[in-house]
């Protein structure tokens, strides 16, 4: 029988992004790994009270800068787990870091919301501190791309307080202040799931309709979030359990002197998870909504941009014009994605084969069905299920 290890978790649990990390970590160590994983009671880090621990590993939230000290001053070895940076400085130096995928997160969000037809996007960062220097990686992506698909400076906005008030109701006032000055429609995003609440929140305090005038977008997956918008909440769902499992590996490899050479690994989010707040088309082009409301009925019946072209009696030429004009996109493209977002979310949350996803969505076998797949994802079907899977 293996030799228990003690393993340390130091994460704040009161967040799902941190619970799904956690529950990544409780997978892998009941699959592969042999370790008592030590957590407080209530899922909250204190340093103080490992003062005096003893034990084999840890992993950690290096979004926290105070559980960084601490690990870096403690010679135990060691998985990191926090943000993505665009400056490979930003990362720390010698430690093993796996990292959300921010560009990603950002690029699915601009990508969402700029196919609604919006022509106004906003970002609303929030304050940015120590101890969320995410929320600023996730602005900056997701202007650049927001550029990068043709907006012009004049149809972007952003929020990002320089201080913020200890006041919440001062803080949600202001919020609603800058929403109220915000053309209509327009679709914004915030980092986190818990900030997308807040942009419901102050919405409701000035009678703003969601998705009418504002759709709204986070990130996250939370449930508990979810729950409050009464799940309406539109949300980039990252790939938080996979980080963990992807850590623990890390750990279980280095605490064999075996450590993998590339010290820097990045997941990227699992894919979107569209309801109510987000559920709105602006698209002035009564072919392009036709076209899509043709797609979106019959994404799982395997068309291809041919039947879309009978269905509306137009030429291709003419139809990828006016999608490119309103969403930026070819329909091909569209088709495209909600074909495999059919896929991750049969593999995500259904018991079917490949063979009968491939089946289902009209792909003409499994094997074209993975190799599509694993373009978009970097994994197979199999492993994407594995990582990320109920």
């Amino acid at each position: 029988m293996k030799k228990l290890q003690k393993v340390a978790v130091l994460f704040n649990a009161n967040k799902g992004y941190d619970r799904k990390i956690i529950k990544g970590i409780s997978r892998y160590s009941r699959e592969v790994a042999n370790w008592h994983i030590c957590v407080e009671e209530d899922l909250v880090t204190r340093l103080d009270n490992l003062a005096n621990w003893q034990g084999e590993g840890i992993i950690a939230d290096f979004d926290d800068p105070k559980i960084v000290d601490f690990v870096c001053a403690n010679n135990i070895p060691c998985v990191a787990v926090g943000s993505s940076y665009r400056q490979t400085s930003e990362y720390p130096q010698n430690i093993h870091y796996v990292a959300t995928n921010n560009d990603e997160i950002a690029r699915l969000g601009c990508e969402h919301l700029s196919r609604l037809g919006l022509k106004n996007l906003a970002f609303y960062t929030g304050f940015v501190d120590v101890n969320s220097r995410w929320a600023k990686e996730r602005e900056l992506a997701f202007i650049e791309h927001a550029k990068n698909s043709g907006y012009q400076d004049e149809n972007l906005y952003v929020l990002r307080p320089q201080n913020v008030s200890v006041d919440r109701v001062e803080n949600i006032n202001q919020l609603a202040d800058w929403i109220a000055s915000l053309p209509k429609p327009i679709g914004i995003m915030a980092p986190t799931d818990m900030r997308a609440w807040q942009v419901f929140e102050a919405c409701q305090q000035i009678d703003v309709s969601i998705p009418e005038d504002v759709a709204v977008l986070g990130v996250d997956g939370d449930d508990l979030i979810l729950d409050l918008t009464g799940n309406q909440l539109s949300t980039v769902t990252q790939g938080s359990e996979h980080m963990g499992y992807l850590a623990s590996s890390i750990l279980n490899q280095i605490m064999a002197s075996v450590p993998p050479q590339q010290t820097i690994h990045l997941v990227d989010p699992i894919g979107l998870q569209v309801c109510h707040s987000t559920n709105v088309e602006v698209i002035a082009d009564e072919y392009v909504r036709k076209a899509l409301a043709f797609i979106k009925a019959n994404a799982d019946k395997g068309i291809k941009v041919v039947h879309v072209l009978n269905h509306l009696a137009i030429s291709r030429a003419n139809l990828d014009k006016r999608f490119k004009t309103a969403l930026n996109a070819t329909v091909h493209e569209v088709i495209f994605d909600e074909q495999l977002n059919l896929v991750s979310d049969y593999l995500l949350n259904s018991k079917m084969t490949l063979q009968q996803i491939a089946d289902s969505v009209g792909y003409k076998s499994p094997q074209y069905m993975m190799m599509v797949f694993k373009g978009r994802y970097g994994v197979t079907p199999s492993e994407f299920r594995k990582n990320h899977g109920a």
